[in-house]
């Protein structure tokens, strides 16, 4: 009787509402006329969708179809007396690819226009929500290295439609987007894939599950593509009304959830050829004399560690031609060399051939303007897309910076050393001739008369077994300072002069004498008048607008100044006749024999 009752007050009140509704069309709910605007992202924002619950809808119920856009990418359709169905979309929409039926009022299978009815609460299935992988923000990695990988926790999201509140019979359900929280990943998940290359762990097993992992890029450069694979286990549980508890529950399946590219490259440095220097040294850094080969080409070469020295004139800019092998083919990019600034390089633009590829640089500033002896190395880096790879430390290279350019004599590595040294932080000509003085003038070797037992020349004088007279100590210097790059240099000889005057002091002076015949005005070096203090000359060096006896060590303006100079150092003049005897000069006894230096 009660249960009776309660079916006619639920006739009557359905009665009641129907025709409220035919009496007032203005009652009419909002939905019969609203298509809300389909989107493609899920929304926490409810959508309202209305659902008879039964077979007694009124005959007379509005003949439009309601339709309603789910978020999810599904539509839901009402059609009077018929239940409600969930089409799918002709294509599944991203991130909603079928629903899940949370119990048995689900027919047929999931995603083939399933129905329902209004009996219980519907679960549908949305992919997770998964944020991507984190990387470094490049796109390319030097072969054979170490790249830390990782991927965050993930929300596990399910859409949930329940059945809120009743209106003229019909139920008003609502979809609303419910989070299972944390996801909790099954054992062997998250799996990280590789197309090459391997992830190893602190102890070098592989080592590709978890969140955090390092990945080992290959040896053979190219592009490579790492792969998230998640999984997770069932969660979530729903207890909604009116229908008393109802378990829903769901479990992604293995999914790639995000993958990344990442183009592995391998820079070479391969050789660097100096294309500024001198071009000529022999590789005898051992003694003074020309022996040995010029040193090859490129100076610096790195599989077979080659690293050669190189003379370059001050004050100018070093150039090279550096090969580097940059791959795959293809790739942009720059290429720097950083020392000091002298000896720093860039070039920008360059695109990789994938095989040896020489470019031509200069460096940034040029050379210190004074005679040095430098050696420094070169970091080199090629930077492709923002990625910075360290390449090769070239050197230290070994750079003789001399005056200018080498002449005179065979370039050898022990002359040019020996003279940079000498001319150390010189600017100018006469600075390079005056430390080049200094040193030949102020040591042993060389060696003067008496002091060896035979006699040299040139750069033999320095091996210190021989002597060397006057003009052939001032020739040695002649060969060091055009060694230098100094230029013009000659060996002058200054002679007794009763002339005075610049010029007037190279050539000999002749008279004839009543007792002797021919005599020549000669230097006596000794003041007394005797013999074997007689010399024809002072061999001089004439360079950097200036004259320089090695032996005795003088400088001078020009030939007069220097036979000045000799003077006031206790030189004198003598009228000499030549004695077949001795074979030798002797002085004249005259009177007037020893005219004055004037």
């Amino acid at each position: 009787m009660k249960r009776y009752e309660s079916r006619i007050l639920k006739r009557i009140m359905v009665l009641g509402a129907f025709c409220a509704l035919i009496a007032f069309p203005a009652c009419m709910p909002s939905w019969a006329h609203r298509t809300p605007t389909p989107t493609n992202t899920p929304s926490e924002t409810p959508s309202e969708m209305i659902t008879p619950t039964g077979t007694d809808t009124p005959t007379d119920s509005p003949t439009k179809t309601p339709t309603q856009t789910i978020t999810c990418g599904w539509e839901v359709t009402w059609t009077p007396r018929t239940p409600p169905t969930i089409v799918p979309p002709t294509e599944t929409p991203p991130n909603c690819p079928a629903f899940e039926a949370p119990h048995s009022v689900w027919t047929p299978a999931p995603g083939i226009n399933v129905r329902f009815t209004p009996t219980g609460t519907q679960l549908a299935t949305c992919t997770p929500t998964r944020p991507p992988i984190h990387t470094p923000t490049m796109s390319v990695i030097p072969v054979c290295s170490l790249l830390d990988l990782s991927c965050d926790d993930c929300v596990d999201y399910d859409w949930v439609v329940s059945c809120t509140e009743s209106y003229c019979d019909k139920a008003i359900h609502r979809w609303t987007l419910v989070s299972d929280g944390m996801c909790t990943e099954p054992e062997g998940y998250p799996r990280w894939e590789c197309s090459g290359g391997a992830f190893v762990g602190q102890m070098g097993e592989n080592r590709n599950v978890g969140t955090s992992v390092k990945w080992k890029s290959p040896a053979e450069p190219g592009a490579y593509t790492i792969r998230l694979i998640a999984n997770d286990v069932p969660g979530g549980m729903y207890s909604l009304v009116p229908n008393g508890v109802i378990a829903g529950r769901r479990d992604d399946p293995e999914t790639e959830v995000d993958s990344v590219v990442l183009t592995v490259v391998s820079a070479e440095l391969t050789s660097i050829r100096f294309t500024s220097d001198h071009q000529s040294m022999n590789d005898n850094n051992r003694d003074w004399d020309s022996s040995g080969n010029p040193y090859s080409q490129p100076e610096w070469v790195r599989e077979t560690e080659v690293n050669n020295p190189i003379s370059h004139t001050k004050g100018c800019s070093i150039e090279a031609t550096v090969v580097v092998k940059v791959c795959p083919a293809g790739l942009t990019f720059h290429l720097a060399g950083v020392g000091p600034e002298w000896l720093s390089f860039s070039s920008q633009g360059n695109v990789s051939t994938g095989q040896d590829q020489p470019l031509t640089l200069t460096a940034a500033e040029t050379l210190p303007d004074l005679v040095a002896t430098l050696e420094q190395p070169i970091t080199w880096t090629t930077t492709v897309s923002g990625t910075e790879i360290h390449l090769w430390d070239s050197g230290p290279h070994k750079i003789y910076v001399t005056y200018g350019t080498p002449s005179g004599s065979t370039v050898t590595e022990r002359r040019i050393e020996k003279t940079s040294e000498w001319a150390d932080t010189a600017t100018g000509e006469e600075e390079v001739a005056d430390g080049i003085h200094d040193n030949l003038g102020n040591a042993d070797p060389p060696y003067e008369p008496s002091e060896k037992p035979s006699e040299g020349s040139g750069w033999t004088l320095l091996e210190g077994n021989a002597y060397g007279e006057c003009d052939e100590q001032a020739d040695l210097m002649r060969y060091a300072v055009l060694m230098q790059g100094v230029t013009p240099a000659y060996l002058r000889f200054v002679r007794a002069s009763t002339n005075a005057g610049a010029g007037n002091c190279l050539d000999y002076e002749t008279r004839v004498c009543s007792l002797h015949g021919q005599e020549w005005l000669l230097l006596d070096f000794g003041g007394a008048g005797y013999h074997g203090d007689m010399n024809q000359f002072e061999g001089c060096c004439e360079t950097a607008n200036h004259y320089y006896a090695v032996w005795p060590k003088e400088k001078s303006q020009d030939d007069y100044t220097m036979l000045q100079t000799l003077g006031s150092s206790g030189t004198t003049q003598h009228w000499c006749y030549f004695e077949p005897v001795i074979n030798w000069f002797m002085p004249c006894n005259q009177p007037g024999a020893t005219p004055p230096i004037l």
